[in-house]
């Protein structure tokens, strides 16, 4: 009988805990890794990283341990605070790089959702004389060395990242000289737009400085002097030059979209941990090789004697 109402005073309490409030967007941000690390986006491949301010303590966020984003679950997210140390315990396996996101959070409180970026687009043009539109003003790019001594490196000091915080000022983007980007914006599908747009646009602006014509930063720029022939509906409000791009332009249909890419990527890593596959990496293991494969057995007639 005390055994039974043991359980049931448990039960009760567990009832009436309250939910973390943030368990949605620790969920969200992880499958907005493995949205920005597939095939179809590509903005982030073995190294980069995307976060989110936490809504139940804005002074912390949110963030994958140091693994490959395609292979993030909610289990390897870590709440982390503005010094950039975990909200509880210690740990040994937190992204170097996370002073980028809690410099800017600290400095941005508009900020509620970034992603660091090393796409080779992206990088081509933080060394480049040819600057990267976006919004209507060039994106900035961020000198480490001027930061660090002369030498180059990855955002891996709380000092580096208010440096970069600084640099990127009101801006929703900014390019990391010779490293990458980093993108900030109002929600987790929103940064994920703006990631996205960003890469495709330096990809867009490579492809017309290859064809030699006259580059149009904005080509979708209505030009003057022209009549419409028809009313357009009204259209979203401007973002300012280097403002924050608080808008999703994605919108509700590719985020959807990109969470059945990201529910394909979790099925696919879970077919990998069939017993087969699990059999497999265990002789991969044992022999030390990664192209080992299992012969088949021989019928007994052809067994050798």
């Amino acid at each position: 009988m005390l055994f039974r109402s043991t359980l049931l005073g448990a039960a009760v309490f567990l009832a009436q805990t309250p939910a973390n409030p943030d368990q949605a967007l620790i969920s969200d941000l992880a499958i907005a890794n493995r949205i920005l690390a597939s095939d179809e986006l590509q903005v982030l491949r073995v190294y980069g990283h995307v976060s989110a301010r936490s809504q139940r303590n804005k002074e912390r966020f949110y963030i994958a341990r140091n693994i490959a984003p395609a292979f993030v679950t909610p289990r390897d997210i870590i709440e982390t605070g503005m010094d950039g140390q975990p909200a509880v315990g210690s740990r040994t396996d937190q992204d170097e790089e996370r002073f980028i996101d809690a410099a800017i959070y600290a400095a941005r409180p508009d900020a509620m959702a970034i992603v660091h970026t090393h796409a080779p687009e992206l990088i081509a043009f933080s060394v480049s004389s040819t600057a990267l539109p976006n919004g209507g003003a060039p994106v900035p790019v961020f000198d480490v060395r001027k930061s660090n001594g002369g030498k180059p490196g990855d955002i891996v000091t709380a000092e580096l990242g208010k440096a970069l915080a600084a640099a990127l000022g009101k801006s929703s983007a900014i390019l990391l000289q010779g490293h990458g980007a980093v993108v900030v914006s109002n929600s987790i599908p929103a940064a994920i737009s703006a990631a996205n747009s960003l890469r495709r646009g330096a990809m867009l602006q490579a492809q017309m400085i290859a064809m030699r014509g006259t580059i149009n930063p904005n080509p979708r720029e209505f030009p003057e002097g022209r009549v419409r022939q028809a009313a357009a509906p009204a259209a979203a409000p401007a973002v300012p030059a280097g403002g924050l791009d608080t808008r999703n332009n994605a919108g509700d249909r590719a985020w959807d979209h990109w969470k059945r890419i990201g529910a394909r990527m979790i099925a696919s890593i879970n077919s990998w941990r069939s017993p087969m596959s699990e059999h497999a990496i265990s002789l991969r293991s044992k022999y030390g090789s990664t192209s080992f494969q299992p012969q088949p057995r021989l019928p007994s007639a052809a067994q050798p004697s």
